[in-house]
């Protein structure tokens, strides 16, 4: 064999599959240290700030949310609200217990997953994982210490605001009370219902004094989101069967939803004018020189909600004048005119850009249903308690929903939507249903265009 031949195959079979291997475990290393750079990215830029950096204030480290487009971006929660404060990169309502590994299907009920890929398993139990996180929650029990007591207390009465305060200086009240409503969550999952009964009456104490205290619209909105949170925390409690008879016929007498001007009530005061509103400007927060640029904020921490909030009753008002129905207010927001208002209005709010007047005409109407079907929501709270309630007293569900009245539920609430009765359906699994007409207004039985709460897994 010839010296060129030797060669040959020493390069052909040696070097380059060294040469390929080596190349490998590198495109791996790279992979498998990109929470570390990115880590390291955000260290850096937290002390050219000046400030000092301590993995300790998070309550993770980095985590990964995947995109549309398969890229990822680092969502980091600041232990220092209390395990609440969340900066990602789209506002949505589960958006914290996303980035905790929780995912609520449409048909009800949690699951986990594992960061930035829905389908791969865990290898845990929720059980495990509700335990490890509440774990991570642990190490800032000073914080959870303050806030409990701040939240026990009958706050709204006295006139007093827990408030934390982001990294923009803009006061997160209400995240004392989102705090509470996430472990209430995580708590159930734990097999610690009592606990987690006792952060979804917190909660509830936050919200009260905001329903009769109407700070600001935004705050309002961000509540209304948070109810919608601690009924899918109390619905969670009902399914698992968590919840005492004597805590279900508190939930079905009406507690969750007692006392106080609700969110969806001052909504529509703030459209009729009656609750103050500020449309000269933009608020203070958002004219500090600090702020770069406030349609990046909003993208970066609030998503469309505030343009939203700031935009939607003064369309309404314009469009329909005082008087207006929600269901009215979604209509409007549908037609032309209530669409050249927007643009009309927003030509008097400064500093904001003509993509907001785009956002505003398409995406309004689904604010206002947004609302709607967190009303559904909570509508159903008493419903499902009730049900539930029957089924351990009877061994069976109920065919109707008049067959808790008066015994399990004072009235069957009404459906938001459309004013009628809440609506129950059996379907053909054995299934029972709680459902409004949903967005398109038609009684499709229980069906996709209807808004449902499932009474059972």
């Amino acid at each position: 064999m010839s010296k060129g031949n030797t060669n040959r195959r020493i390069l052909l079979f040696g070097v380059l599959p060294a040469v390929g291997c080596l190349a490998l475990s590198l495109l791996l290393w790279w992979g498998l240290t990109a929470k570390d750079r990115e880590w390291e990215r955000l260290k850096a830029e937290w002390e050219a700030k000046g400030e000092s950096f301590d993995p300790k204030d998070f309550v993770t480290e980095i985590d990964c949310e995947a995109e549309d487009n398969g890229w990822f971006h680092p969502l980091v929660v600041d232990a220092r609200s209390g395990g609440n404060y969340v900066t990602e990169k789209v506002g949505e309502i589960d958006g914290y217990l996303w980035s905790m590994g929780i995912e609520r299907p449409s048909e009800g009920g949690l699951t986990l997953r594992e960061w930035g890929d829905p389908e791969k398993p865990l290898g845990k139990t929720q059980h495990e994982m509700a335990r490890d996180y509440l774990a991570r929650f642990s190490l800032y029990q000073s914080e959870f210490d303050e806030l409990e007591g701040l939240a026990d207390r009958p706050f709204w009465q006295s006139g007093e605001v827990p408030s934390v305060e982001n990294e923009w200086g803009i006061s997160e009240s209400y995240g004392v009370g989102e705090v509470f409503t996430n472990r209430a969550t995580l708590r159930l999952l734990a097999g610690e219902p009592d606990a987690a009964w006792e952060d979804v009456m917190r909660a509830r104490n936050v919200l009260r004094w905001y329903e009769q205290n109407p700070v600001s619209l935004f705050s309002l909105l961000v509540w209304g989101v948070n109810d919608g949170r601690i009924s899918n925390a109390v619905l969670d409690g009902c399914l698992m069967g968590a919840w005492s008879d004597a805590q279900l016929r508190s939930l079905a007498g009406g507690e969750l939803t007692a006392g106080g001007m609700g969110y969806r009530e001052m909504y529509l005061a703030s459209a009729r004018g009656e609750v103050a509103f500020q449309v000269d400007g933009l608020p203070d927060w958002l004219e500090s020189p600090e702020v770069p640029s406030p349609y990046r904020l909003l993208e970066a921490h609030y998503g469309i909600y505030i343009i939203e909030a700031q935009l939607a009753p003064l369309v309404a008002y314009e469009a329909m004048g005082p008087g207006v129905s929600l269901m009215e207010l979604a209509d409007a927001y549908e037609s032309a005119h209530a669409r050249a208002t927007a643009g009309r209005l927003w030509q008097g709010l400064k500093r904001w850009t003509e993509l907001g007047k785009a956002m505003v005409a398409s995406s309004s109407a689904d604010f206002v249903y947004r609302l709607l079907e967190l009303d559904v929501r909570r509508g159903c709270v008493p419903v499902v308690a009730a049900a539930e309630l029957y089924r351990r007293e009877h061994g069976s569900w109920p065919s109707t929903l008049k067959d808790l009245v008066p015994e399990y539920l004072p009235v069957i609430p009404k459906d938001p939507v459309d004013g009628a009765a809440m609506r129950y359906v059996v379907g053909a699994d054995g299934v029972p249903v709680v459902y409004s007409v949903g967005r398109n207004r038609k009684d499709d039985g229980g069906a996709d265009g209807d808004w449902c709460v499932r009474l059972t897994w």
